[in-house]
């Protein structure tokens, strides 16, 4: 049996991330957040005996290793990215798992990157910034520069976001992506 442990499991991005792999029945799946009831509102809606949950603070990196060492892959939808993405891809090497994650920081991103030696070193596969965007916004331009267009000068992806109570901070710019 394969387990994944999806970081942030009872969050809004973490919840809807752990109801895919919960389709395939030879995947256990561990929903580890800080807010355990969240995680285990989440695991019950899944509704079958491979979901269960447990409490994590991303923060806590022993803790956080010694979570994951025994997974086979890690999903970390644990935000904001700019304070949780390096430490804890860092955490998923150290422990030898592999790392998916849903970045969306330009800043961490860069940093996660140049975390790449070291994974390598370790065997670790990770694969950051396959969120709403980046990630599948960009796959879905490279789909229709590929299939449906003709010529494809230049594509800019950026984030509009409503007004909100919460701003961001100057350290951690929200990534956008050119081509």
């Amino acid at each position: 049996m394969t387990t994944a442990i999806v970081l942030g499991g009872g969050g809004g991005i973490g919840s809807v991330a752990a109801r895919t792999p919960a389709l395939d029945p030879h995947l256990e799946l561990l929903l580890a957040d800080a807010r355990l009831s969240a995680a285990q509102d989440v695991a019950a809606d899944i509704g079958s005996d491979q979901a269960r949950a447990t409490a994590c603070d991303v923060s806590d990196r022993a803790a956080l290793t010694a979570l994951i060492a025994n997974a086979d892959v890690v999903v970390n939808c644990v935000g904001p990215f700019y304070r949780f993405g390096p430490s804890t891809l860092a955490a998923a090497i150290d422990a030898g798992v592999d790392y998916v994650d849903v970045c969306d920081d330009l800043a961490p991103t860069v940093t996660m990157l140049q975390q790449d030696e070291h994974a390598r070193e370790r065997g670790v596969r990770a694969l950051i910034g396959v969120g709403n965007s980046p990630g599948l916004a960009n796959l879905f331009v490279r789909l229709c520069d590929d299939l449906l267009l003709d010529r494809l000068d230049r594509v800019d992806i950026m984030h509009v976001h409503g007004v909100s109570r919460w701003r961001a901070q100057p350290s951690s710019p929200t990534a956008s992506t050119r081509w």
